[in-house]
């Protein structure tokens, strides 16, 4: 699959970087290409996986939240 971003890919040589291609492979199967675009602004990359991390952990959802099924009228 090609890439369709404007920003070249870089290569996920550092610590974190290896770190975050580690656990996407685990849990998606393969690194996405945004994980290699977000290598050029660590910060940004950090506050994305973090938030992908936070979310992963959520158990259960509010009820009120919760879509209803659509009621068709006949």
């Amino acid at each position: 699959m090609t890439s369709t971003f404007r920003i070249p890919r870089k290569e996920l040589t550092d610590l974190y970087g290896r770190a975050v291609a580690w656990y996407a492979r685990r849990t998606f199967g393969q690194v996405p290409d945004s994980a290699y675009v977000l290598a050029h602004h660590p910060r940004a990359m950090r506050a994305m996986f973090g938030l992908e991390m936070k979310i992963g952990r959520w158990k259960s959802l509010d009820p009120t939240l919760k879509t209803a099924p659509p009621r068709w009228s006949s």
